[in-house]
């Protein structure tokens, strides 16, 4: 049970944080009359847990194809891959607090610059969710 709970709360703060990025992203489009692009974001979301997925799979597969190699390998991969997350945790934290107060502008910036080309505005706002929902479930 012990172990559950840190992985419970990085969870948690990741998910409510790339929630929060769809939310501003779902209104802007609402504000902006332009809720018809709310697909494009649906299928950000979409690819961006099935891009986390394979990713954690890779790590999966890698993990498990250490266990016919030597046994120190593993629970140094193991070591390695643990350090990698709390440095991107730590750095991302920090980031946060720098950058969290203006996130909503950032985002709102980005998405008026992408709905200024109308031919590409729906890649524009897939790309936009798939990278910041990406990044988020991949810190996971």
């Amino acid at each position: 049970m012990e172990s559950v709970i840190p992985t419970f709360i990085i969870t948690l703060r990741e998910g409510v944080e790339a929630a929060l990025v769809v939310g501003i992203v779902m209104a802007y489009l609402r504000k902006m009359q332009r809720s018809h692009l709310n697909s494009w974001v649906y299928a950000g979301i979409a690819v961006g847990i099935v891009i986390s997925g394979l990713v954690g799979l890779i790590f999966n597969l890698i993990l498990q194809a250490t266990d016919q190699t030597s046994p120190i390998f593993k629970p140094l991969l193991e070591g390695v891959f643990t350090l990698m997350a709390i440095a991107m945790l730590t750095w991302m934290l920090i980031w946060m607090a720098q950058q969290g107060k203006n996130m909503k502008g950032e985002v709102e910036a980005s998405l008026n610059q992408t709905l200024t080309q109308d031919q590409r505005s729906g890649w524009g706002i897939f790309s936009l969710i798939l990278l910041r929902f990406c990044g988020k479930a991949s810190r996971l």
